[in-house]
Parts: structure tokens; C-alpha cells; sequence
């Protein structure tokens, strides 16, 4: 009897312990993307091109709604709304030295996630964003991180997580927006 208990106690806390220390993390793909508003579209006409990098550590108990691929799309249809004039394409890193872009902009997409908490959901996005500027000496590059939390009461379930990443989401997608926009400027 005494090694039975036993072994349902060891059992009791290793599940415990399991169960305190690893995070579902969920991931659904944006569902909207902001159109920021900006003076003037200073990049018209001009080439860009985007290296993203998916570097997120995900768990076994991750629930992956949305690849990477998808969420790289979202990235590059972001640019694309917010500089119309522009040609925005995304290039493979191997490819970076033949561009001809005017600008190159490098993406790590290094978090995002939705996770539960009781009694939030906590939506995160960070990015590391590189831009370099190909037609100034030196190849002059400029950098931000970017990383926004949102979150939002369990009222609805998983739905909260999902507008909980969908407001970080559209934060830090504003604030990609106006670095690069920022950038743009300086350049011309």
C-alpha cells in the first residue's frame, strides 16, 4: 500500500511539476493587416526586397494554426500595403549580395505566440529589423527591435488568444511600418 501511494505521489508531481513549467503556446496567422497612415509614399517606385527569418523556439505542446511561410506572406503583403508605389519582394538570404534593390530590409521573426495565463492571454510579436541602404557609402544599415504584448480577459476562450496576437500583431506591424518609413526618409 505504502509503494503504491508512493508512486502515485511521484506521479501526482511530476505532472505538477510538467504542467507548471511548460507553456502551450498557440499561433494563428494575422487576420488583418493595419494600413498605417503615412505623409507620403517617400519609397515610390523603388525596389525592395525582404529577408525574414523565422527564429521562434516553439514546444511539443505548441498548437501551430499558422506556418511560417503564411506569416512571412502577411510580412511582405504588410510592406507591400503601406508603400503601394513600391516593388517589395522577399528574397532568400543566399540571394542578398546579387539584389539590386535600393533597400534591403532583414526581418528575425523572433517571437510570436499566443499563450494563456489565468485569467489573461498574453499575445506577443517581437521582430529584429535590419535595413540597409544600398546606395550610400558604406552600405549604411540601421536597426530596431521591436516586441509588443498585448493582452486580453478569457472571455471568449482561444478567441481571446487569437485577438490577444492579432493586437501585438498589429503593433508591432505599425511600428515596422514607421522604421521603415523613418529610414526612407533619411534616404532621400
Amino acid at each position: 500500500m505504502i509503494k503504491i501511494l508512493r508512486n502515485v505521489f511521484v506521479l501526482f508531481f511530476v505532472g505538477v511539476v510538467n504542467f507548471s513549467f511548460s507553456q502551450k503556446l498557440y499561433v494563428w496567422c494575422p487576420t488583418y493587416l493595419p494600413e498605417i497612415e503615412l505623409e507620403n509614399d517617400i519609397l515610390n517606385g523603388s525596389k525592395i526586397d525582404v529577408i525574414i527569418k523565422d527564429t521562434r523556439i516553439t514546444t511539443k505542446k505548441s498548437k501551430i494554426k499558422c506556418l511560417s511561410e503564411s506569416i512571412q506572406t502577411s510580412i511582405i503583403e504588410l510592406i507591400a500595403l503601406n508603400f503601394p508605389k513600391s516593388q517589395v519582394q522577399l528574397i532568400d538570404e543566399s540571394k542578398m549580395d546579387k539584389s539590386t534593390a535600393r533597400i534591403i530590409i532583414m526581418i528575425e521573426m523572433n517571437n510570436y505566440n499566443s499563450h494563456f495565463s489565468s485569467p489573461l492571454w498574453y499575445g506577443q510579436t517581437g521582430f529584429d529589423v535590419k535595413i540597409i541602404n544600398r546606395f550610400l557609402p558604406d552600405n549604411q544599415t540601421k536597426s530596431k527591435d521591436i516586441y509588443w504584448i498585448a493582452r486580453e480577459q478569457n472571455t471568449l476562450g482561444t478567441n481571446s488568444g487569437k485577438i490577444a496576437l492579432q493586437n501585438s500583431f498589429e503593433m508591432a506591424a505599425n511600428d515596422l511600418i514607421r522604421f521603415i518609413y523613418e529610414i526612407s526618409n533619411l534616404i532621400n
